[in-house]
């Protein structure tokens, strides 16, 4: 009895090793590669993994992917074992120029929500979504067609894209995987890379995910992204922020050709509606003994309602060298000073006063300008005629 209870006892631990050894997981990552086969160029694509509810790998690429070819390969981790219950779930979206901006994405469920989606994603689209959105935009854009793209072209990408890491990043924190293709991941694709092919073919649109353990096939949707109410301002704003952008680095190019000895670029957007002026703007430059040695004018011009930023240039006295220099209104019509950059003729920066923040130097004949709607914004909370700023020479 004794003999056959150790016996029983032995053979216990040893069926205990084997489960042990057999249940065991192992945590294994693969790498990610898209390929574009649409016929199109991608401005914008995000790639989301999840393995269950254990890994969540998200990654999005803001570099325009053109067709044929594919983006840089990113990683994504998941378990194998004999009793693991996990699966991998797939989901791709990328934005296209197709006349107008549309977002693509992986529909294996015929996802309907979308719209209520968009309806309903409130602070999704807010400033922030399009701050990013809007640079990458403006990088996507003009690197599709070669040149700077129009600037309604450039804020309608942005809303695309915004809205497209928006719908991403709410998939992604939603445990459900309503909208995401299963494709399992196993021990032979560890290391190795999982390819997920983009297909516009004329008898339909298809995404194929292959590894070396197998194949899976879905299709996919797309919007044309409308944006109502505040993501339109948002876009407003955009739009004229980024027509100002392509402007100033014309300007700066302008003034690399040696036209005039120095160029000043100035922020005006201090968070104000209205920060550019009917009135004419002086620039004056000074040695250091004070006496003027050259100086520029300009008529800060507004887009839609907003002043962002705007260029002056000026010759000086040969052989003079500017200490200081000093911005004067000739009106009542305020301007918003935020940031002033000098360049010198080269079209290099030499000296920077002020930041990109929302409180500036309020420039008025009129000290009553500073109330209102720019009380909280004007630098020690008056206007005035001049101010002056060094020059870090």
């Amino acid at each position: 009895m004794k003999i056959a209870g150790a016996g029983l006892l032995c053979a216990l631990i040893a069926l205990g090793g084997f489960a042990t050894t057999a249940v065991a997981k192992t945590k294994r990552t693969a790498w990610v590669v898209v390929d574009n086969q649409t016929g199109e160029d991608i401005l914008s694509l995000t790639i989301n993994h999840k393995y269950s509810d254990e890994y969540k790998n998200s990654y999005t690429f803001d570099k325009v992917l053109k067709h044929q070819r594919k983006s840089k390969k990113v990683e994504v981790e998941y378990n194998t074992g004999a009793f693991t219950t996990g699966k991998d779930w797939w989901r791709v979206s990328w934005v296209q120029m197709d006349g107008t901006p549309r977002l693509f994405y992986s529909d294996p469920q015929n996802l309907r929500g979308f719209v209520d989606f968009m309806e309903g994603a409130g602070d999704y689209l807010i400033p922030a979504a399009f701050a990013a959105a809007g640079a990458a935009a403006g990088t996507a854009c003009t690197g599709a067609t070669g040149g700077a793209c129009a600037p309604a072209g450039i804020a309608a990408t942005a809303g695309a894209i915004a809205a497209g890491q928006a719908l991403s990043n709410k998939m992604m924190n939603d445990e459900s995987t309503k909208g995401f293709k299963q494709h399992i991941l196993r021990k032979a694709d560890e290391g190795k890379t999982v390819t997920i092919t983009l297909y516009r073919r004329r008898k339909g649109s298809e995404i194929v995910i292959k590894s070396p353990s197998g194949t899976s096939r879905t299709k996919y949707s797309y919007e044309d992204v409308e944006l109502t109410g505040k993501q339109k301002d948002l876009l407003d704003d955009l739009t004229a922020e980024q027509e100002q952008k392509l402007q100033t680095a014309k300007d700066v190019r302008v003034n690399r050709r040696g036209q005039y000895d120095y160029a000043l670029i100035i922020d005006c957007y201090a968070g104000v509606k209205n920060g550019g002026s009917a009135n004419t703007l002086t620039a004056s430059f000074h040695n250091s003994a004070g006496e003027q040695i050259g100086e520029g004018s300009v008529v800060p011009q507004m887009e839609k309602g907003r002043c962002y930023r705007f260029a002056m240039y000026a010759n000086v006295a040969d052989g003079s060298t500017p200490a200081k220099v000093r911005l004067t209104t000739d009106g009542q019509d305020a301007v918003m000073v935020d940031k002033i950059t000098v360049y010198n003729s080269r079209g290099l920066p030499i000296s920077s006063s002020g930041s990109d923040n929302k409180s500036g130097w309020c420039l008025s004949t009129d000290p009553s300008d500073s109330q209102g709607s720019w009380k909280r914004h004007v630098y020690q909370g008056v206007c005035q005629p001049s101010v002056e700023f060094d020059i870090d020479s």
